[in-house]
């Protein structure tokens, strides 16, 4: 519904021309959108990767080659394969986007390239395209990566992974040898995410493939964490096998069965196997630097001013909030919920018990929704808030010119993004894509209070400053 929401605010802005830049490639027919009272340059689909088909699939991208006609960059793309796509999807979806805000000034203006979220297997850079930014006087970039078993495929002696990282930092890469073309200064690019998209700009501050591709980072409710690293296990190669009727044990037999395969069925045991689609310890993209002290950390990641933070009700994501709340949720399916958390810790019964003593003092409100809202405590506490203070602490300690700045949303918004439910106060896991994108005129259907505008203009301000000067 969200995605569907998105798509009408589009649909007000009207096009009147075209424009054209050329970029190393060749050149980029775009078209030119009035949004409010501003006019922003559009460049829409621009693809910065050859399409990872066939023999492609499972592999790090390949740069685009050059185009011999001018590129017809005035719609979107389609967004990269997942299951029940919101937009036309496909396999050849490694493209990005630009808004570029028409002024008289020449001065390059600074650079904010969003990576979107969505567990890693769902989302597209079209969904969230923050084009609300570019009012502010920065060009935006929005761009897609592979998902899914597509861009996080593992198999322990032949799969490193990680592709749908390796696609945003080639991204990052073109961006860099192009975007001075579009007005764009590549000495002030500002990377940012949200959720997956959080972590995963921030894997690449800590990347030692990343050095000098960007000058800052914002992390929305979503930071580089060692709890979401799968390390590479032999188990998956007889999952796979059987559910994709590949029906061999041997790693490369069942890779050039994977590459054979079409897109759609893949889709399915993609689908089968969503836990196993996140970041892994590649030893390469991803190194023991997500887990180590700071004075191990890359050189360039202590001079990377650093934005991070989270939300007060984050644990609504992955909680089927409508329903437990509704038909019940018990004191074992608490216990439960927990313990599956800390599947693989030494000393997991120990922090279950002061787990559950500290969220429920140890006693179990009858109320449903009373014991829906510790679950989310403790699930936003858990995956949020503290890996957010922690890696604050981490940038802050390590030696470097960078900043490091730290921001908690806790307003009760004026509109729930799914999953959640309209009793439960305070911002919940994305709600404050409503603010960073301009929308609570657009979402809140005539609830938005004063103070929801004020923090609009606020959080539109300031994210657009630290890109600016940091």
């Amino acid at each position: 519904m969200f995605n569907t929401i998105i798509s009408v605010v589009f649909l007000f802005q009207v096009a009147y021309s075209q424009s054209v830049v050329q970029v190393q490639q060749g050149d980029v027919i775009g078209t030119t959108k009035t949004i409010g009272n501003t006019t922003v340059h559009a460049y829409l689909g621009i693809p910065y990767a050859e399409p990872p088909l066939g023999d492609l699939r499972f592999k790090k991208p390949v740069p685009k080659a050059a185009w011999s006609s001018p590129l017809n960059a005035t719609k979107y793309g389609p967004i990269c394969l997942q299951m029940n796509a919101m937009f036309p999807s496909s396999e050849d979806c490694l493209k990005l986007n630009v808004h570029v805000p028409q002024d008289n000034n020449t001065a390059l203006k600074a650079v904010m390239v969003w990576v979107h979220g969505g567990g890693f297997v769902v989302g597209s850079a079209r969904a969230m395209d923050p084009v609300g930014l570019a009012l502010a006087d920065v060009i935006t970039v929005s761009v897609n990566y592979r998902l899914g078993m597509f861009g996080f495929l593992t198999i322990v002696d032949e799969v490193k992974g990680n592709f749908g990282l390796w696609d945003q930092h080639l991204a990052f890469r073109w961006i860099n040898n192009n975007i001075a073309a579009f007005g764009g200064d590549p000495n002030r690019i500002t990377i940012f995410g949200e959720s997956a998209g959080g972590m995963s700009v921030s894997f690449h501050a800590m990347s030692p493939m990343s050095n000098g591709l960007f000058h800052r980072v914002i992390s929305q409710s979503g930071v580089g964490s060692q709890y979401f690293v799968l390390r590479p296990s032999p188990t998956i190669i007889t999952s796979l096998s059987k559910t994709s009727n590949c029906n061999t044990t041997d790693s490369a037999a069942l890779l050039s069965c994977l590459k054979g395969k079409r897109a759609q069925d893949l889709l399915a045991v993609s689908n089968t196997f969503e836990q196993y689609w996140r970041p892994n310890m590649d030893n390469e993209f991803i190194t023991g630097n997500v887990e180590s002290s700071s004075n191990l950390l890359p050189e360039q990641y202590g001079n990377l001013d650093f934005l991070m933070g989270s939300n007060s009700r984050d644990g609504t994501v992955g909680i089927a909030v409508p329903s437990e709340a509704e038909n019940g949720y018990t004191e074992s399916t608490f216990r439960k919920y927990v313990d599956r958390m800390l599947t693989g810790r030494l000393d997991k019964d120990i922090i279950e018990k002061a787990l559950i003593q500290e969220y429920t003092a140890d006693v179990f409100n009858p109320d449903n929704r009373t014991r829906v809202q510790q679950k989310i405590e403790i699930s936003t506490d858990l995956f949020f808030t503290v890996p957010t203070e922690l890696n604050a602490l981490k940038h802050d300690r390590t030696n470097g010119t960078g900043s490091t700045f730290v921001y908690f949303l806790s307003i009760n918004t004026c509109h729930k993004l799914p999953p959640t439910v309209s009793w439960l106060d305070g911002a919940g896991h994305a709600d404050d894509l409503i603010y960073i994108n301009g929308l609570v005129s657009v979402l809140c259907n005539g609830s938005a209070t004063p103070a929801d505008f004020a923090l609009q203009t606020a959080m539109i301000t300031y994210w657009t400053n630290f890109a600016k000067s940091g």
